[in-house]
């Protein structure tokens, strides 16, 4: 006899890129390769590390998961080159996505 077990859901760590984050203009940067789960708080904490972030904007879809990409606006344009040479090319934000386990049991009776 079988007896089959509901899906599990469980985490699953992706390797991520590194973050590319580019001058766009005035105090404003680009963020690029963000994950499709992102926060704007994982985003707003990792860049207000660098400075007083006045502005964030990550671009969405339809299905409000993020296109990849963000705008962070900060105080000063110090601030911004400080995020810029920190975390360009060196930051990567872990891509966490829930998966099914189909689980099946075989019980010998």
């Amino acid at each position: 006899m079988k007896l089959r077990h509901p899906d599990i859901l469980f985490s699953l760590i992706q390797a991520a890129s590194p973050l590319q984050v580019k001058y766009a203009d005035e105090h404003k940067i680009f963020v690029g390769m963000l994950p499709k789960n992102v926060s704007d708080a994982e985003v707003s904490g990792l860049f207000s590390q660098y400075g007083t972030v006045k502005d964030l904007q990550i671009l969405r879809g339809s299905q409000q998961t993020s296109k990849g990409c963000a705008f962070s606006k900060y105080e000063t344009r110090e601030q911004a080159v400080a995020a810029i040479e920190a975390i360009n090319g060196k930051h990567k934000m872990e891509v966490v996505c829930c998966l099914p386990i189909p689980l099946t049991y075989n019980v010998m009776s």
